[in-house]
């Protein structure tokens, strides 16, 4: 005797593979990403001073060969200047500084000589 005719796993997944999906945006390897993205911005800016990523929305990631991390991505001044190579995370971003939201598609293959591949790179404001 039928008693139902829907089946359910009792799972529910708001993701399938090869799909996107809500990026961590606390991972190492999308922090990497993000400050890759930093220094990119930082080639286009005709500023004194590097950018640092200060705010992620709309971000999502896909699972293609690496991952793929698509976001807007709000970037501030920070108190380094370009010529100082100190690590990004030890640069403070400025509470006046300039700040710029990007358009970001990237891919990261962190076991490729070239871990970076950017798909796209556009100011959104």
């Amino acid at each position: 005797e039928l008693t139902s005719d829907h089946c359910s796993s009792g799972h529910h997944r708001n993701a399938f593979a090869g799909g996107m999906s809500h990026a961590d945006t606390t991972s190492t390897q999308f922090q990497d990403a993000m400050s890759y993205v930093a220094s990119q911005v930082d080639l286009q800016s005709n500023g004194l001073f590097r950018s640092s990523p200060v705010h992620y929305s709309h971000c999502f990631q896909q699972v293609v060969a690496g991952m793929r991390y698509v976001c807007d991505v709000t970037m501030g001044e920070n108190e380094c200047t370009k010529s100082d190579n100190r690590d990004l995370s030890l640069c403070a971003v400025k509470s006046q500084g300039m700040s710029s939201t990007w358009h970001v598609d990237i891919l990261s293959q962190p076991w490729m000589p070239t871990k970076y591949t950017l798909n796209q790179l556009t100011m959104v404001h």
